[in-house]
């Protein structure tokens, strides 16, 4: 549902490829909970890297899931690079996705169900566009009620940030939009409404964090 080419033309418009290690094209967070109250989360991000640097920020991603109450699907893993996807428009390769137990509570027998999945990107070298999209199913997340945040803003320059969420018809829901961030776009169908918010190019979040 994005046009990536447009993604990438616009960073290329907007940013100084030539001084940044990373910029983030897209940065996609789409929540829905179900009637069953199942937590569904989708992300998508796009990114590209230009330096080692960046390369060693984006390239592994180490994501955290519990296999007794969730189920992990990875829809996309590839990588943009000397005008091809690597290894393929459409496949992810065999060894790209690999199941470990979370490196800081390895030794713990309360955690036997939390698992951390690697998503390696194939056919990684700087410069080049990567791409990732996942889908967490936490079952009864939601029940008997959900919080969280969202922040558009990344260490990196942004190029597109989205969050949405998908709700039963007549769910409540609270929401607060603060340090200019938009309020939503409501749609509404037979069975459901969606809140979505979008925001475009912003720039790094300062470091340290609140300065």
């Amino acid at each position: 549902g994005h046009d990536l080419d447009a993604l990438w033309a616009r960073a290329q418009t907007d940013h100084d490829l030539t001084n940044l290690d990373a910029v983030i094209l897209l940065e996609s967070r789409d929540v829905t909970i179900t009637d069953g109250f199942d937590l569904v989360t989708r992300i998508h991000r796009v990114v590209w890297v230009g330096t080692r640097a960046g390369q060693n920020a984006h390239a592994d991603l180490r994501i955290p899931w519990n296999s007794a109450t969730s189920s992990f699907e990875v829809e996309t893993l590839r990588t943009w690079r000397d005008g091809r996807w690597w290894p393929d428009a459409e496949r992810i390769s065999d060894t790209a996705v690999v199941e470990t137990l979370p490196h800081a509570v390895r030794t713990a027998w309360d955690y036997q169900d939390l698992r951390e999945t690697m998503l390696l990107h194939d056919g990684v070298e700087a410069p080049c566009i990567m791409e990732t999209a996942y889908v967490i199913t936490e079952r009864g997340g939601a029940a008997p009620g959900v919080d969280g945040d969202f922040d558009f803003g990344r260490r990196e320059p942004v190029v597109a940030s989205e969050f949405a969420l998908t709700l039963p018809l007549g769910t409540d829901v609270h929401h607060e939009a603060t340090a200019g961030a938009p309020e939503p776009a409501i749609t509404r169908d037979t069975e459901a409404t969606r809140w979505s918010w979008a925001m475009s190019n912003l720039s790094p979040r300062p470091l340290p964090e609140g300065s």
